[in-house]
């Protein structure tokens, strides 16, 4: 059986399409691509058995340095923070084990439900209107963000504080050629904005990370009245785990909010595993990316959960389409509920507090017992950059901890969880000292 069983078109269909398009040969479409890459040769070793395969595989496995294994101060959007017992013990029960989409209501009440919670508690949450049921990750929540924007106000500029997160405005970027908007980035004076920078032309949102990328506070409030005297929507980047001690988005003046929520209810795992909150006041509630699920009554009047909106392309006319979001994070949002419950508002503000404490007395002892410097004089909460040798990253994992990520050469972050102890915080001083002395 060869590659063409499978072709539908028959060589008289094929000569036809070619010449339509001006080609002698199928190979003429593939010549935009290196010849040396079009039909690579690959060297690949014996066959192995299953148990030289398994065996294989566990070495390439214990290459990697799980985080786990040091004392982990990584920051910069994922976070270390505990997982309950509950989260792992909730997701995995039947009740929310239902078909990929939830499109049939009285097969998927468990996944609906949960769902409908997880809406309720991000929308208290972020201080706004509504939720969804959740996006991909915080940079393509940034993305429907500014999409949502462009639906119902006009501009086509998006400033972004110099602190947000530089991998989200990456994605933004990415995004925006093809949406024909242009995206500014804002000057910062000691790692934070200055509100009088935004001006007034022709600007359709203004982006503000609180904490931002380098975990210093902005004056938040100031810039979502300086952007709404532009008459720009006010975008938030909220840190979720550091809203019990932080106001929430919608108070200090976002009119939408996004976030990564992977450190409420999901462990770091290789860069993730990501789930993409967002919210929204009542002003862009009808144009709001993705799934949002509300509740009702069946026939007999019993309580239900359905699919209620779906602002995508594949539901409704495509030149109306909010999104063209298909799904949703289901089990990593499953999460994030969880763990938010468990919690309750008086567990989110103590997260908070013990961070924060940790990682103030870090910052005091690294300040005044190390040759590194904390880059800015803003106030904080969990995390802060600091400044020292360009190689401190790689020597810190020599030792056993890890750090980051580099913002330049010689410019990290720190960031603290309530797993840390002043224990971690003794040991990540010391290796500092040493570091700072070479």
């Amino acid at each position: 059986m060869s590659a063409g069983d499978f072709v539908p078109h028959t060589p008289d269909d094929i000569e036809a399409m070619l010449g339509v398009i001006g080609a002698s040969s199928i190979d003429d479409l593939f010549t935009v691509i290196p010849a040396a890459l079009r039909d690579p040769s690959i060297s690949l070793p014996e066959a192995l058995p299953e148990p030289g395969v398994v065996s294989h595989l566990r070495a390439l496995a214990s290459r990697n340095a799980p985080a786990g294994d040091g004392v982990n101060f990584l920051g910069g959007g994922l976070y270390d923070h505990y997982v309950p017992a509950a989260v792992r013990a909730m997701q995995s029960r039947g009740e929310f084990a239902t078909a990929y989409t939830p499109y049939q209501a009285e097969a998927s009440q468990g996944t609906l439900q949960m769902i409908f919670e997880f809406q309720t508690m991000i929308a208290e949450l972020f201080g706004l209107a509504v939720s969804n049921a959740s996006l991909y990750d915080g940079g393509t929540g940034l993305v429907e963000a500014v999409n949502l924007a462009a639906m119902r106000r006009d501009g086509r500029r998006v400033l972004l504080c110099g602190g947000v997160n530089p991998r989200y405005r990456r994605v933004l970027e990415t995004y925006a050629d093809g949406l024909g908007i242009e995206v500014g980035v804002l000057p910062t004076t000691d790692m934070v904005t200055d509100p009088s920078a935004i001006g007034s032309d022709d600007v359709l949102a203004v982006v503000v990370q609180q904490p931002n990328a380098w975990g210093f506070l902005e004056d938040a409030r100031a810039l979502a009245t300086a952007a709404g005297e532009a008459g720009a929507v006010v975008i938030g980047i909220a840190d979720p785990m550091t809203l019990g001690v932080l106001a929430p988005p919608g108070e200090w003046g976002a009119h939408i909010a996004i976030a990564e929520g992977q450190a409420v209810g999901n462990p770091m795992a290789f860069g993730g595993q990501c789930v993409g909150l967002f919210a929204c006041n009542d002003e862009f509630a009808r144009h709001m990316p993705g799934r949002l699920v509300g509740e009702t009554v069946d026939a007999d009047g019993r309580r239900g959960w359905v699919l209620t909106l779906q602002a995508r392309e594949q539901h409704i006319k495509r030149e109306k389409a909010g999104s063209n979001i298909c799904t949703n994070q289901t089990l990593f949002a499953l999460g994030v509920a969880v763990h938010l419950s468990w919690l309750g508002p008086e567990g989110l503000r103590r997260v908070g507090e013990i961070s924060g404490a940790l990682a103030h007395e870090a910052a005091r002892r690294i300040a005044s017992e190390t040759n590194f410097e904390i880059a800015s004089s803003r106030p904080f909460v969990r995390e802060f950059a600091v400044r020292g040798p360009r190689d401190t990253l790689e020597e810190l994992r020599h030792r056993g901890i890890f750090a980051g990520p580099a913002l330049d050469d010689d410019t990290f972050n720190l960031a603290f969880t309530e797993k840390r102890t002043p224990q971690d915080v003794e040991v990540l001083v010391e290796a500092l000292t040493e570091i700072g002395k070479t």
